[in-house]
């Protein structure tokens, strides 16, 4: 039987045992214990629950003896046993349906060790265990996690929303988190964070684990939306790197390595999407199509507009499927969730927009700006002003009175930032093993041409001239960012003005933007009165044939 309720100097004791490793609260799974005989109290259980006589419980009549077992403790009768717990136990100790009496022996054994630790945690005795009650058990286990990311933890299991874990809800929690904090203490060998490949493989292997009893589970799904384990999560896939170096950019807070909270607050982030993604994805299939996925980014907070959400779809299906799959998802959801969040930045007044420098200050902080380059972390990217300012007037809605645009929307924001991102992957593609953050001059035209600025040579080296570089030298993206703003802006210029003859004057270079009509009629006109007439590359490269820094 249960031994008495622990003093709460016991229980320090007893966590104190099992915080060398970050084991969490003790092990009930003692395998001595195991080796006994059952008890003979659970061997009439089975027979008492056995209603059928079939010589198996199945998942209804275990949820009775759940309810109804008070031989081990008084207070047992105060908890009701939800069946979600009953079909954890089920898969973990059965076929998933059904147990044989050794297994619900066995069963009742591991209920029995999680209730003496869930006595032990509730320390003011009242039933259930609080937050606070949850976050001082953390913390006697050796997980130093912080308050709010335990609190985020016993939220994810509270069930009926009483602000509390009680028993059936204390079991899903334990079952789960011991398999991820073994799994972790497995792959760190006591080093305080985790890198990428590392991290790559925890992940694997916490998909295994729960592959079975994801297997199991199928017929189940609905008690589970919010557990990674209640499907397979990636089908026969593997995770991918590129997946977890963008879960360590989200969640590392500009670090290349995880610590173990960051690591706790990354499997909260995966639980909501996995959740989000099963519920767009009712048949199973393991992808999502562009309505599903719309109704997934609106699930976990993502709501963008349906044109925006093509263009990143297509700029994350890396196989050309039409669909994304679940690791895709997690790499969008990873990223876009920071992008969404800055809403509030944004002036609330009727415009709802911030001009250049609000805009360099959202994009200091925005941790999308770091990607990993061949494995390597690179530092924040800055923003010049005047790179800013292209931006605007790429992304930006002009106001009344405004020659052109000056600030920008949320939603020109988000336009704005899936444009830079784009641009930023084509030029990673680009950058050298010993120079990850550059690429070459010569390789500046093959990233315009990929960023959809096809121009000859020669255009490409005035660019570069004009931004002080020469062919020997190597261009960082900020400012292959803003060259590539500049000539795109001007090749705009250039294609207007051939629809529209009456918009901009031939030789308005400095500031190419609508301007009174041209003096001249057709073409032929302007030669007759000694105008030059000037083609594509030609005009490009006269407007850069002045340096970005001349005073002229």
């Amino acid at each position: 039987e249960i031994k008495d309720r622990p003093t709460s100097r016991a229980m320090e004791d007893m966590m104190q045992v099992v915080s060398k490793k970050r084991g969490l609260f003790t092990d009930v799974e003692d395998r001595e214990q195991r080796a006994k005989m059952p008890r003979v109290e659970y061997l009439t259980a089975f027979q008492a629950f056995d209603q059928d006589k079939s010589g198996f419980i199945d998942l209804r009549e275990l949820n009775n003896a759940l309810r109804s077992l008070k031989s081990s403790a008084s207070s047992m009768s105060s908890f009701e046993f939800n069946m979600t717990t009953c079909v954890l136990l089920g898969v973990k100790f059965g076929n998933g349906s059904k147990l044989n009496e050794s297994q619900f022996c066995e069963l009742l054994n591991y209920v029995e060790g999680i209730k003496g630790i869930f006595t032990a945690v509730d320390v003011d005795r009242s039933g259930c265990i609080s937050c606070a009650e949850l976050h001082r058990a953390f913390l006697l286990s050796g997980c130093e996690l912080d308050v709010d990311t335990v609190t985020a933890i016993g939220q994810s299991y509270d069930g009926n929303r009483n602000g509390t874990l009680e028993l059936d809800e204390f079991i899903q929690f334990k079952m789960e988190w011991d398999t991820y904090i073994g799994i972790w203490d497995a792959a760190t060998s006591g080093l305080a964070s985790i890198s990428p490949t590392c991290l790559l493989n925890v992940l694997e292997k916490i998909k295994q684990s729960m592959e079975p009893v994801g297997r199991n589970m199928s017929e189940y799904a609905n008690y589970f939306p919010g557990r990674l384990w209640h499907a397979t999560m990636f089908n026969s896939k593997t995770f991918d790197t590129k997946t977890c170096e963008k879960l360590i950019i989200r969640f590392g807070q500009g670090l290349a390595d995880l610590t173990f909270a960051q690591f706790c607050r990354m499997l909260l982030f995966l639980s909501e999407v996995k959740a989000a993604f099963c519920r767009a994805d009712p048949s199973g299939t393991g992808s999502l199509d562009l309505p599903e996925l719309h109704g997934a980014f609106a699930a976990v907070g993502v709501v963008l507009p349906a044109e925006l959400t093509l263009k990143i779809r297509q700029s994350y299906d890396t196989d050309s499927s039409g669909k994304i799959e679940f690791d895709e998802f997690v790499q969008m959801t990873a990223e876009w969730q920071e992008m969404v969040a800055m809403q509030h930045r944004f002036d609330s007044g009727p415009s709802a927009s911030i001009g250049a420098v609000a805009l360099q200050e959202i994009l200091s902080e925005i941790h999308v700006f770091r990607p990993f380059v061949h494995g390597i972390l690179q530092p924040a990217c800055p923003f010049s002003m005047d790179a800013l300012n292209h931006l605007i007037v790429k992304f930006g809605n002009r106001r009344s009175g405004e020659s052109y645009p000056t600030q920008v929307t949320h939603e020109n924001f988000l336009c704005m930032v899936h444009y830079v991102r784009y641009c930023q992957q084509i030029f990673s593609k680009f950058a050298a093993l010993t120079s990850p953050s550059t690429i070459s001059v010569p390789d500046v035209s093959a990233v315009f041409a990929e960023c959809g600025l096809s121009q000859d040579t020669e255009v490409v080296a005035s660019i570069c001239r004009s931004f002080g570089v020469d062919q020997r030298g190597r261009v960082e993206f900020e400012k292959f960012l803003h060259m590539l703003l500049e000539a795109s802006l001007y090749d705009q210029v250039f294609s207007v003005r051939l629809h529209r003859p009456d918009s901009l004057t031939p030789f308005n270079v400095s500031s190419p933007l609508l301007r009174p009509s041209s003096p001249f009629g057709a073409p032929s006109d302007a030669v007759a009165h000694g105008a030059v007439i000037l083609d594509r590359s030609s005009f490009l490269s006269l407007v850069f044939s002045v340096p970005r820094n001349s005073p002229v």
